[in-house]
């Protein structure tokens, strides 16, 4: 036997999660994932001994990305304390 009511409560909160995600930036989780992901790479390309990486072409374009995402981070968090 189906259970209407759990489908219409479902719908129900369906709509909220999607109007509250509408209120939040989704750039903030996706670039929080993204700085995750690149930092880690840029972290496993450093050896710490001699202090140089294994592909510097490839650390480059790692730390600038790093670097790109903390950056956007950094102002949609200002952007939120403002508010």
């Amino acid at each position: 036997m189906v259970n209407y009511y759990y489908f219409s409560d479902l719908k129900t909160n369906l709509i909220l999660i999607l109007k509250t995600m509408e209120k939040n930036n989704p750039m903030t989780f996706t670039m929080g994932i993204v700085a995750i992901i690149v930092g880690a790479a840029l972290y496993k390309q450093i050896d710490f001994k001699t202090m140089t990486v294994e592909k510097p072409a490839l650390a480059v374009l790692y730390a600038v990305t790093f670097l790109f995402a903390v950056v956007v981070l950094v102002r949609n968090f200002r952007k939120g304390a403002e508010k």
